[in-house]
């Protein structure tokens, strides 16, 4: 009996092995799995890391920048200082010369965060946050009721359930649904 191998099973074998003696074969798969190590452990390191920015405020905004902070606070990845300015031209200065990342001040009636060459992200994320908590407790207020029940309908919906999960749920119509349908139209 013959122990005959097939030609392309040889020769895959054969193109196995060369590759495993390749030095650059080697070299270049330890170093892309380096490399993706190396980011993994870059995207865990940015994700654990505490930021602490200042935000700048005129006297005007005082209030609303203290209150953006405050939530913050509770964030153990970031911590916002406030820092008082007493007008927009040293609020800019401030931006300018790096001693702060964000001015918070109010423009046409909207709360604007301007930053001086890029705006922080988790900064960002966070005045976006705050001001849209604090601006609905000040008009739930104004309107004599609570933020909690002004957004009670708005919470997202829970996922529905069906009564007897093996019922599909949608059924394509058979072909006698379709005559049906189509003859009561007439």
């Amino acid at each position: 009996m013959s122990t005959r191998t097939a030609p392309w099973r040889l020769v895959a074998q054969r193109e196995v092995m060369v590759k495993l003696r390749d030095k650059s074969f080697i070299l270049g798969t330890l170093m892309s799995l380096a490399l993706v190590a190396g980011l993994m452990g870059f995207q865990a390191w940015q994700a654990e890391r505490h930021r602490d920015v200042t935000l700048v405020a005129t006297p005007e905004a005082t209030s609303m920048a203290q209150a953006v902070a405050t939530p913050a606070e509770a964030d153990d990845k970031l911590t916002i200082t406030v820092q008082d300015e007493p007008d927009a031209d040293a609020a800019r200065a401030a931006l300018e010369s790096g001693d702060a990342d964000g001015w918070l001040h109010e423009q046409d009636g909207t709360w604007t965060l301007t930053a001086y060459d890029e705006q922080d992200g988790a900064l960002s994320s966070a005045v976006t946050e705050g001001v849209a908590q604090q601006v609905l407790a000040e008009r739930a207020e104004a309107a004599g009721t609570t933020t909690a029940e002004l957004t009670k309908g708005a919470r997202s919906p829970r996922p529905c359930s069906r009564a007897t999960p093996s019922e599909p749920v949608w059924r394509r119509p058979s072909a006698s649904s379709w005559r049906s349908s189509s003859t009561s139209a007439r």
